[in-house]
């Protein structure tokens, strides 16, 4: 059951309780319902946009700088992996949750 707690919207008081979930509240989101943010990631070799909400990734744009070439390893949505590479240089960006924190490694 859902504990009652109602403003005075002038409703009567003996209305049927709803079978749906209420929007507001103090109910913690759920991966579902929480909202993306979206963090920009430079590197020497490209740069990798992401968005995020809590356990999920999602790959938005990998864009390889001038002369570098880009590969996708993995899009998300446990972690995204993307490698930029040219004649002299490989440059790794990887995003993944661990212990409830974004981790963002540029190699």
């Amino acid at each position: 059951t859902v504990a009652d707690s109602t403003t005075s919207t002038g409703a009567s008081a003996t209305t049927a309780p709803s079978s749906t979930t209420p929007t507001t509240g103090a109910a913690t989101p759920t991966t579902e319902s929480a909202a993306w943010s979206v963090r920009t990631i430079n590197s020497s070799g490209g740069v990798v946009v992401i968005r995020y909400r809590p356990q999920e990734v999602d790959l938005q744009a990998a864009t390889p700088a001038s002369g570098f070439g880009v590969e996708i390893d993995d899009p998300g949505p446990s972690r995204v992996r993307v490698e930029f590479e040219n004649d002299d240089d490989r440059v790794r960006v990887e995003a993944r949750w661990e212990n409830g924190q974004l981790v963002v490694e540029v190699d």
